[in-house]
């Protein structure tokens, strides 16, 4: 299996948004008090905004020529305050691969690229969040080596 990993370019909109949509699908079944289906999944205005921005990467990957994967990554500074050092890392905001090409490694390639370009650009840390209702993606986080580090919690007052 070959794939190719690389940034989006512009050429990719419709391609990225069926890879978004399929994410969003996704976590409107894992999560349907959170997350409702939106069409369209992204604007192209908003997609230009993601690939002219120098603090994010969208690298996707592609297999046959399908854009079949995909990591949306913003690199963020922490302004120095009274209780936080200040600091400069990397948040990955989004990760998606298309359900019928999940469990093939496809996810793994495009994290260890991310993890390319994050060093690439100088930084060191990474942090995510992933739903604690998704053990999968859990246990896929941590098998790359992420760890808990603080853990949101929630009450539905009735």
């Amino acid at each position: 299996m070959d794939v190719v990993i690389r940034k989006a370019l512009e050429r990719d909109f419709d391609q990225v948004s069926i890879v978004f949509a399929d994410e969003n699908a996704f976590h409107s079944q894992l999560l349907p008090e959170r997350f409702q289906i939106t069409d369209p999944i992204m604007t192209p205005d908003w997609f230009k905004k993601i690939l002219t921005n120098e603090n994010k990467a969208l690298l996707v990957a592609e297999l046959d020529h399908k854009l079949v994967g995909l990591v949306l990554i913003e690199l963020m500074t922490a302004p120095d305050d009274p209780i936080f050092k200040p600091r400069r890392y990397a948040y990955i905001e989004e990760v998606g691969v298309l359900k019928e090409y999940r469990g093939l490694g496809i996810g793994r390639q495009l994290m260890a690229k991310t993890h390319e370009w994050i060093t690439a650009q100088g930084v060191k840390e990474v942090e995510l969040f992933v739903w604690e209702d998704n053990p999968n993606a859990i246990r896929f986080y941590e098998k790359l080596g992420y760890r808990m580090v603080r853990r949101g919690m929630k009450l539905d007052l009735d």
